[in-house]
């Protein structure tokens, strides 16, 4: 690979923000948008075109969501995704694993060889995993790599999930929140995972999150790939300047993800009137 090549270490495409689930602490904030959406193919296929515009090349790409399995054209997602594998070091779909991928997914993903690193199976127990070991076996006689991640168990995951917060309100200072991006594992473990969705590019959750809830965020915090005012040189830099960025101005409503931050029951599933209430704010 050229050293001179434009790299994104990590990024996710979120193809649907429909889910089978409520999570409760959801870190993509499915359960809390009012208006869930399944872009079109050919939107997503425009999200795509944009990225590679900016990047040279991704060392990791994730498909997610939502839950993608529910994504109707997540095969028609990755046969276009097939153009640009020379510029993906590896690609990985998260599932809930609650869904079985079908036959014409499965062929696809065959294409993409040693590229696809794995399913990434989210076990939450099997009142809302219900088809782990049904996925398990479709993949191994399609003979596709899969790790299935424990939510429920004594010795769960990064010993559950964060309360990010709710974004509508500061709750730290500029001192503060540069404090918690320094020990946040989402810009120092993680690299960011740079969130391809909405036309947007976003290095977390809570800058996302907040573009939804259409709060005046600061232009430093996401690059907008749909604004052709912008050149791909300035977009680059943005991305740089968020790679050496000692803090984001959305940190000050969040509360990370840190070694000591307090730990939740993944997936615990939002009320009926929980939601209710959610969707009338």
């Amino acid at each position: 690979m050229d050293k001179s090549q434009f790299i994104i270490k990590h990024a996710s495409l979120t193809v649907s923000t429909i889910c089978n689930l409520n999570c409760r602490l959801c870190s993509a904030y499915v359960p809390y948008l009012k208006d869930r959406v399944e872009p079109s193919l050919d939107k997503i296929k425009e999200y795509i075109r944009r990225f590679f515009s900016i990047t040279d090349y991704v060392t990791l790409l994730g498909i997610g969501g939502g839950e993608p399995l529910l994504y109707s054209h997540l095969p028609a997602v990755l046969e276009d995704l097939l153009k640009y594998s020379n510029r993906i070091g590896k690609i990985e779909i998260i599932t809930n694993g609650s869904i079985v991928p079908n036959v014409e997914l499965l062929t696809v993903i065959k294409k993409y060889g040693s590229k696809f690193r794995r399913f990434l199976i989210d076990n939450y127990g099997e009142n809302l995993s219900t088809r782990v070991s049904d996925i398990a076996q479709v993949l191994s006689e399609f003979d596709i790599t899969y790790e299935i991640r424990d939510y429920w168990s004594d010795n769960m995951h990064c010993n559950g999930w964060v309360d990010y917060g709710n974004g509508k309100m500061k709750i730290h200072s500029s001192a503060e929140a540069v404090d918690l991006f320094s020990k946040c594992a989402v810009p120092n473990k993680l690299n960011f995972c740079f969130g391809i969705r909405d036309g947007f590019l976003v290095p977390c959750a809570m800058v996302q999150y907040r573009l939804c809830l259409n709060q005046n965020v600061d232009t430093g915090d996401y690059i907008d790939m749909m604004n052709d005012e912008i050149s791909v040189e300035d977009q680059r830099r943005k991305i740089m300047d968020l790679y050496n960025a000692s803090c984001l101005e959305s940190c000050e409503y969040c509360n990370g993800m840190c070694d000591d931050s307090l730990r939740f029951k993944p997936a615990e599933q939002l009320t009926m009137d929980e939601l209710r209430k959610i969707r009338q704010l």
